[in-house]
C-alpha cells in the first residue's frame, strides 16, 4: 500500500508497506496546503507585470528582477517583492493563496506599486495579472477577508505634488474571477488609529 501525506513544510512522505516491513521515503514536493511553502516560493516566481518588461512578465531571483534600463545605461530596471503580503483562500478551493505587493523602478524618480494574486495550484503556485496601485505610495496592509484582497494604502490627491509624502488613507478591494484579478470597489478607510 502506498500512502501520500502532505505536511506543513511542503514535504510529501511516501510510506511503502510490504508485509511487516516499512520503508519511508521523503520527497520534496509542492504542497498547496502549506502557507510556509507558498511564502518560500514567492521570491522566485514569474509575475505578469506588463509595464516592467517588453515580454509582459518578469522572473524574480531571491525576490528581485534587475537589468539595465537600456543598453549601456547605468540606470537599472528593477522589480522587487514588497511588504506586506496577505494570505488566505481567494478562489474558494480551500487552499492558501497570497496577495503580493510588487514594486517597480526604472532608476528615475518614479516608484510604482502593483498588486497581484498568487493562487496555490495543484503542482505549483501561479501569479495572476498585476493591477497598478500608484506611484510613490505606501502600502500599509494587505489581507485576505472572505475571499477578497483588502489593501489599505496611503496616497495623495490627484493634484498634489509627487514630492508630498502620501497621507490620504485609501482602502481598495480586489477579487479573483474567472482566473483574473480585478478591483470591485473602494471601501471607506479604517476607523481605527492605524493598521498594523
Amino acid at each position: 500500500m502506498r500512502t501520500w501525506r502532505f505536511c506543513s513544510a511542503g514535504v510529501a512522505v511516501v510510506s511503502l508497506l510490504s508485509g511487516c516491513n516499512l520503508a519511508t521515503l521523503a520527497v520534496t514536493a509542492w504542497s498547496p496546503y502549506s502557507r510556509s511553502a507558498l511564502a518560500q516560493a514567492l521570491p522566485d516566481m514569474t509575475y505578469p507585470i506588463a509595464d516592467a518588461h517588453p515580454s509582459g512578465s518578469v522572473t524574480l531571483n531571491k525576490g528581485v528582477f534587475e537589468e539595465p534600463a537600456a543598453p549601456g545605461s547605468a540606470s537599472m530596471n528593477r522589480v522587487w517583492l514588497g511588504e506586506p503580503r496577505g494570505y488566505g483562500d481567494l478562489d474558494g478551493d480551500g487552499d492558501i493563496d497570497a496577495a503580493v505587493n510588487l514594486i517597480h523602478s526604472r532608476g528615475g524618480s518614479g516608484t510604482f506599486y502593483y498588486l497581484t494574486a498568487v493562487l496555490a495550484g495543484d503542482e505549483e503556485p501561479e501569479a495572476l495579472n498585476s493591477i497598478f496601485l500608484g506611484d510613490r505610495i505606501t502600502v500599509r496592509s494587505l489581507r485576505i477577508e472572505s475571499g477578497a484582497i483588502v489593501a489599505d494604502l496611503l496616497t495623495r490627491s490627484a493634484t498634489g505634488p509627487m514630492a508630498t509624502p502620501p497621507s490620504i488613507e485609501t482602502r481598495r478591494r480586489f477579487v479573483v474571477e474567472n482566473g483574473k484579478l480585478r478591483e470591485v470597489h473602494h471601501l471607506p478607510p479604517p476607523r481605527s488609529t492605524g493598521v498594523q
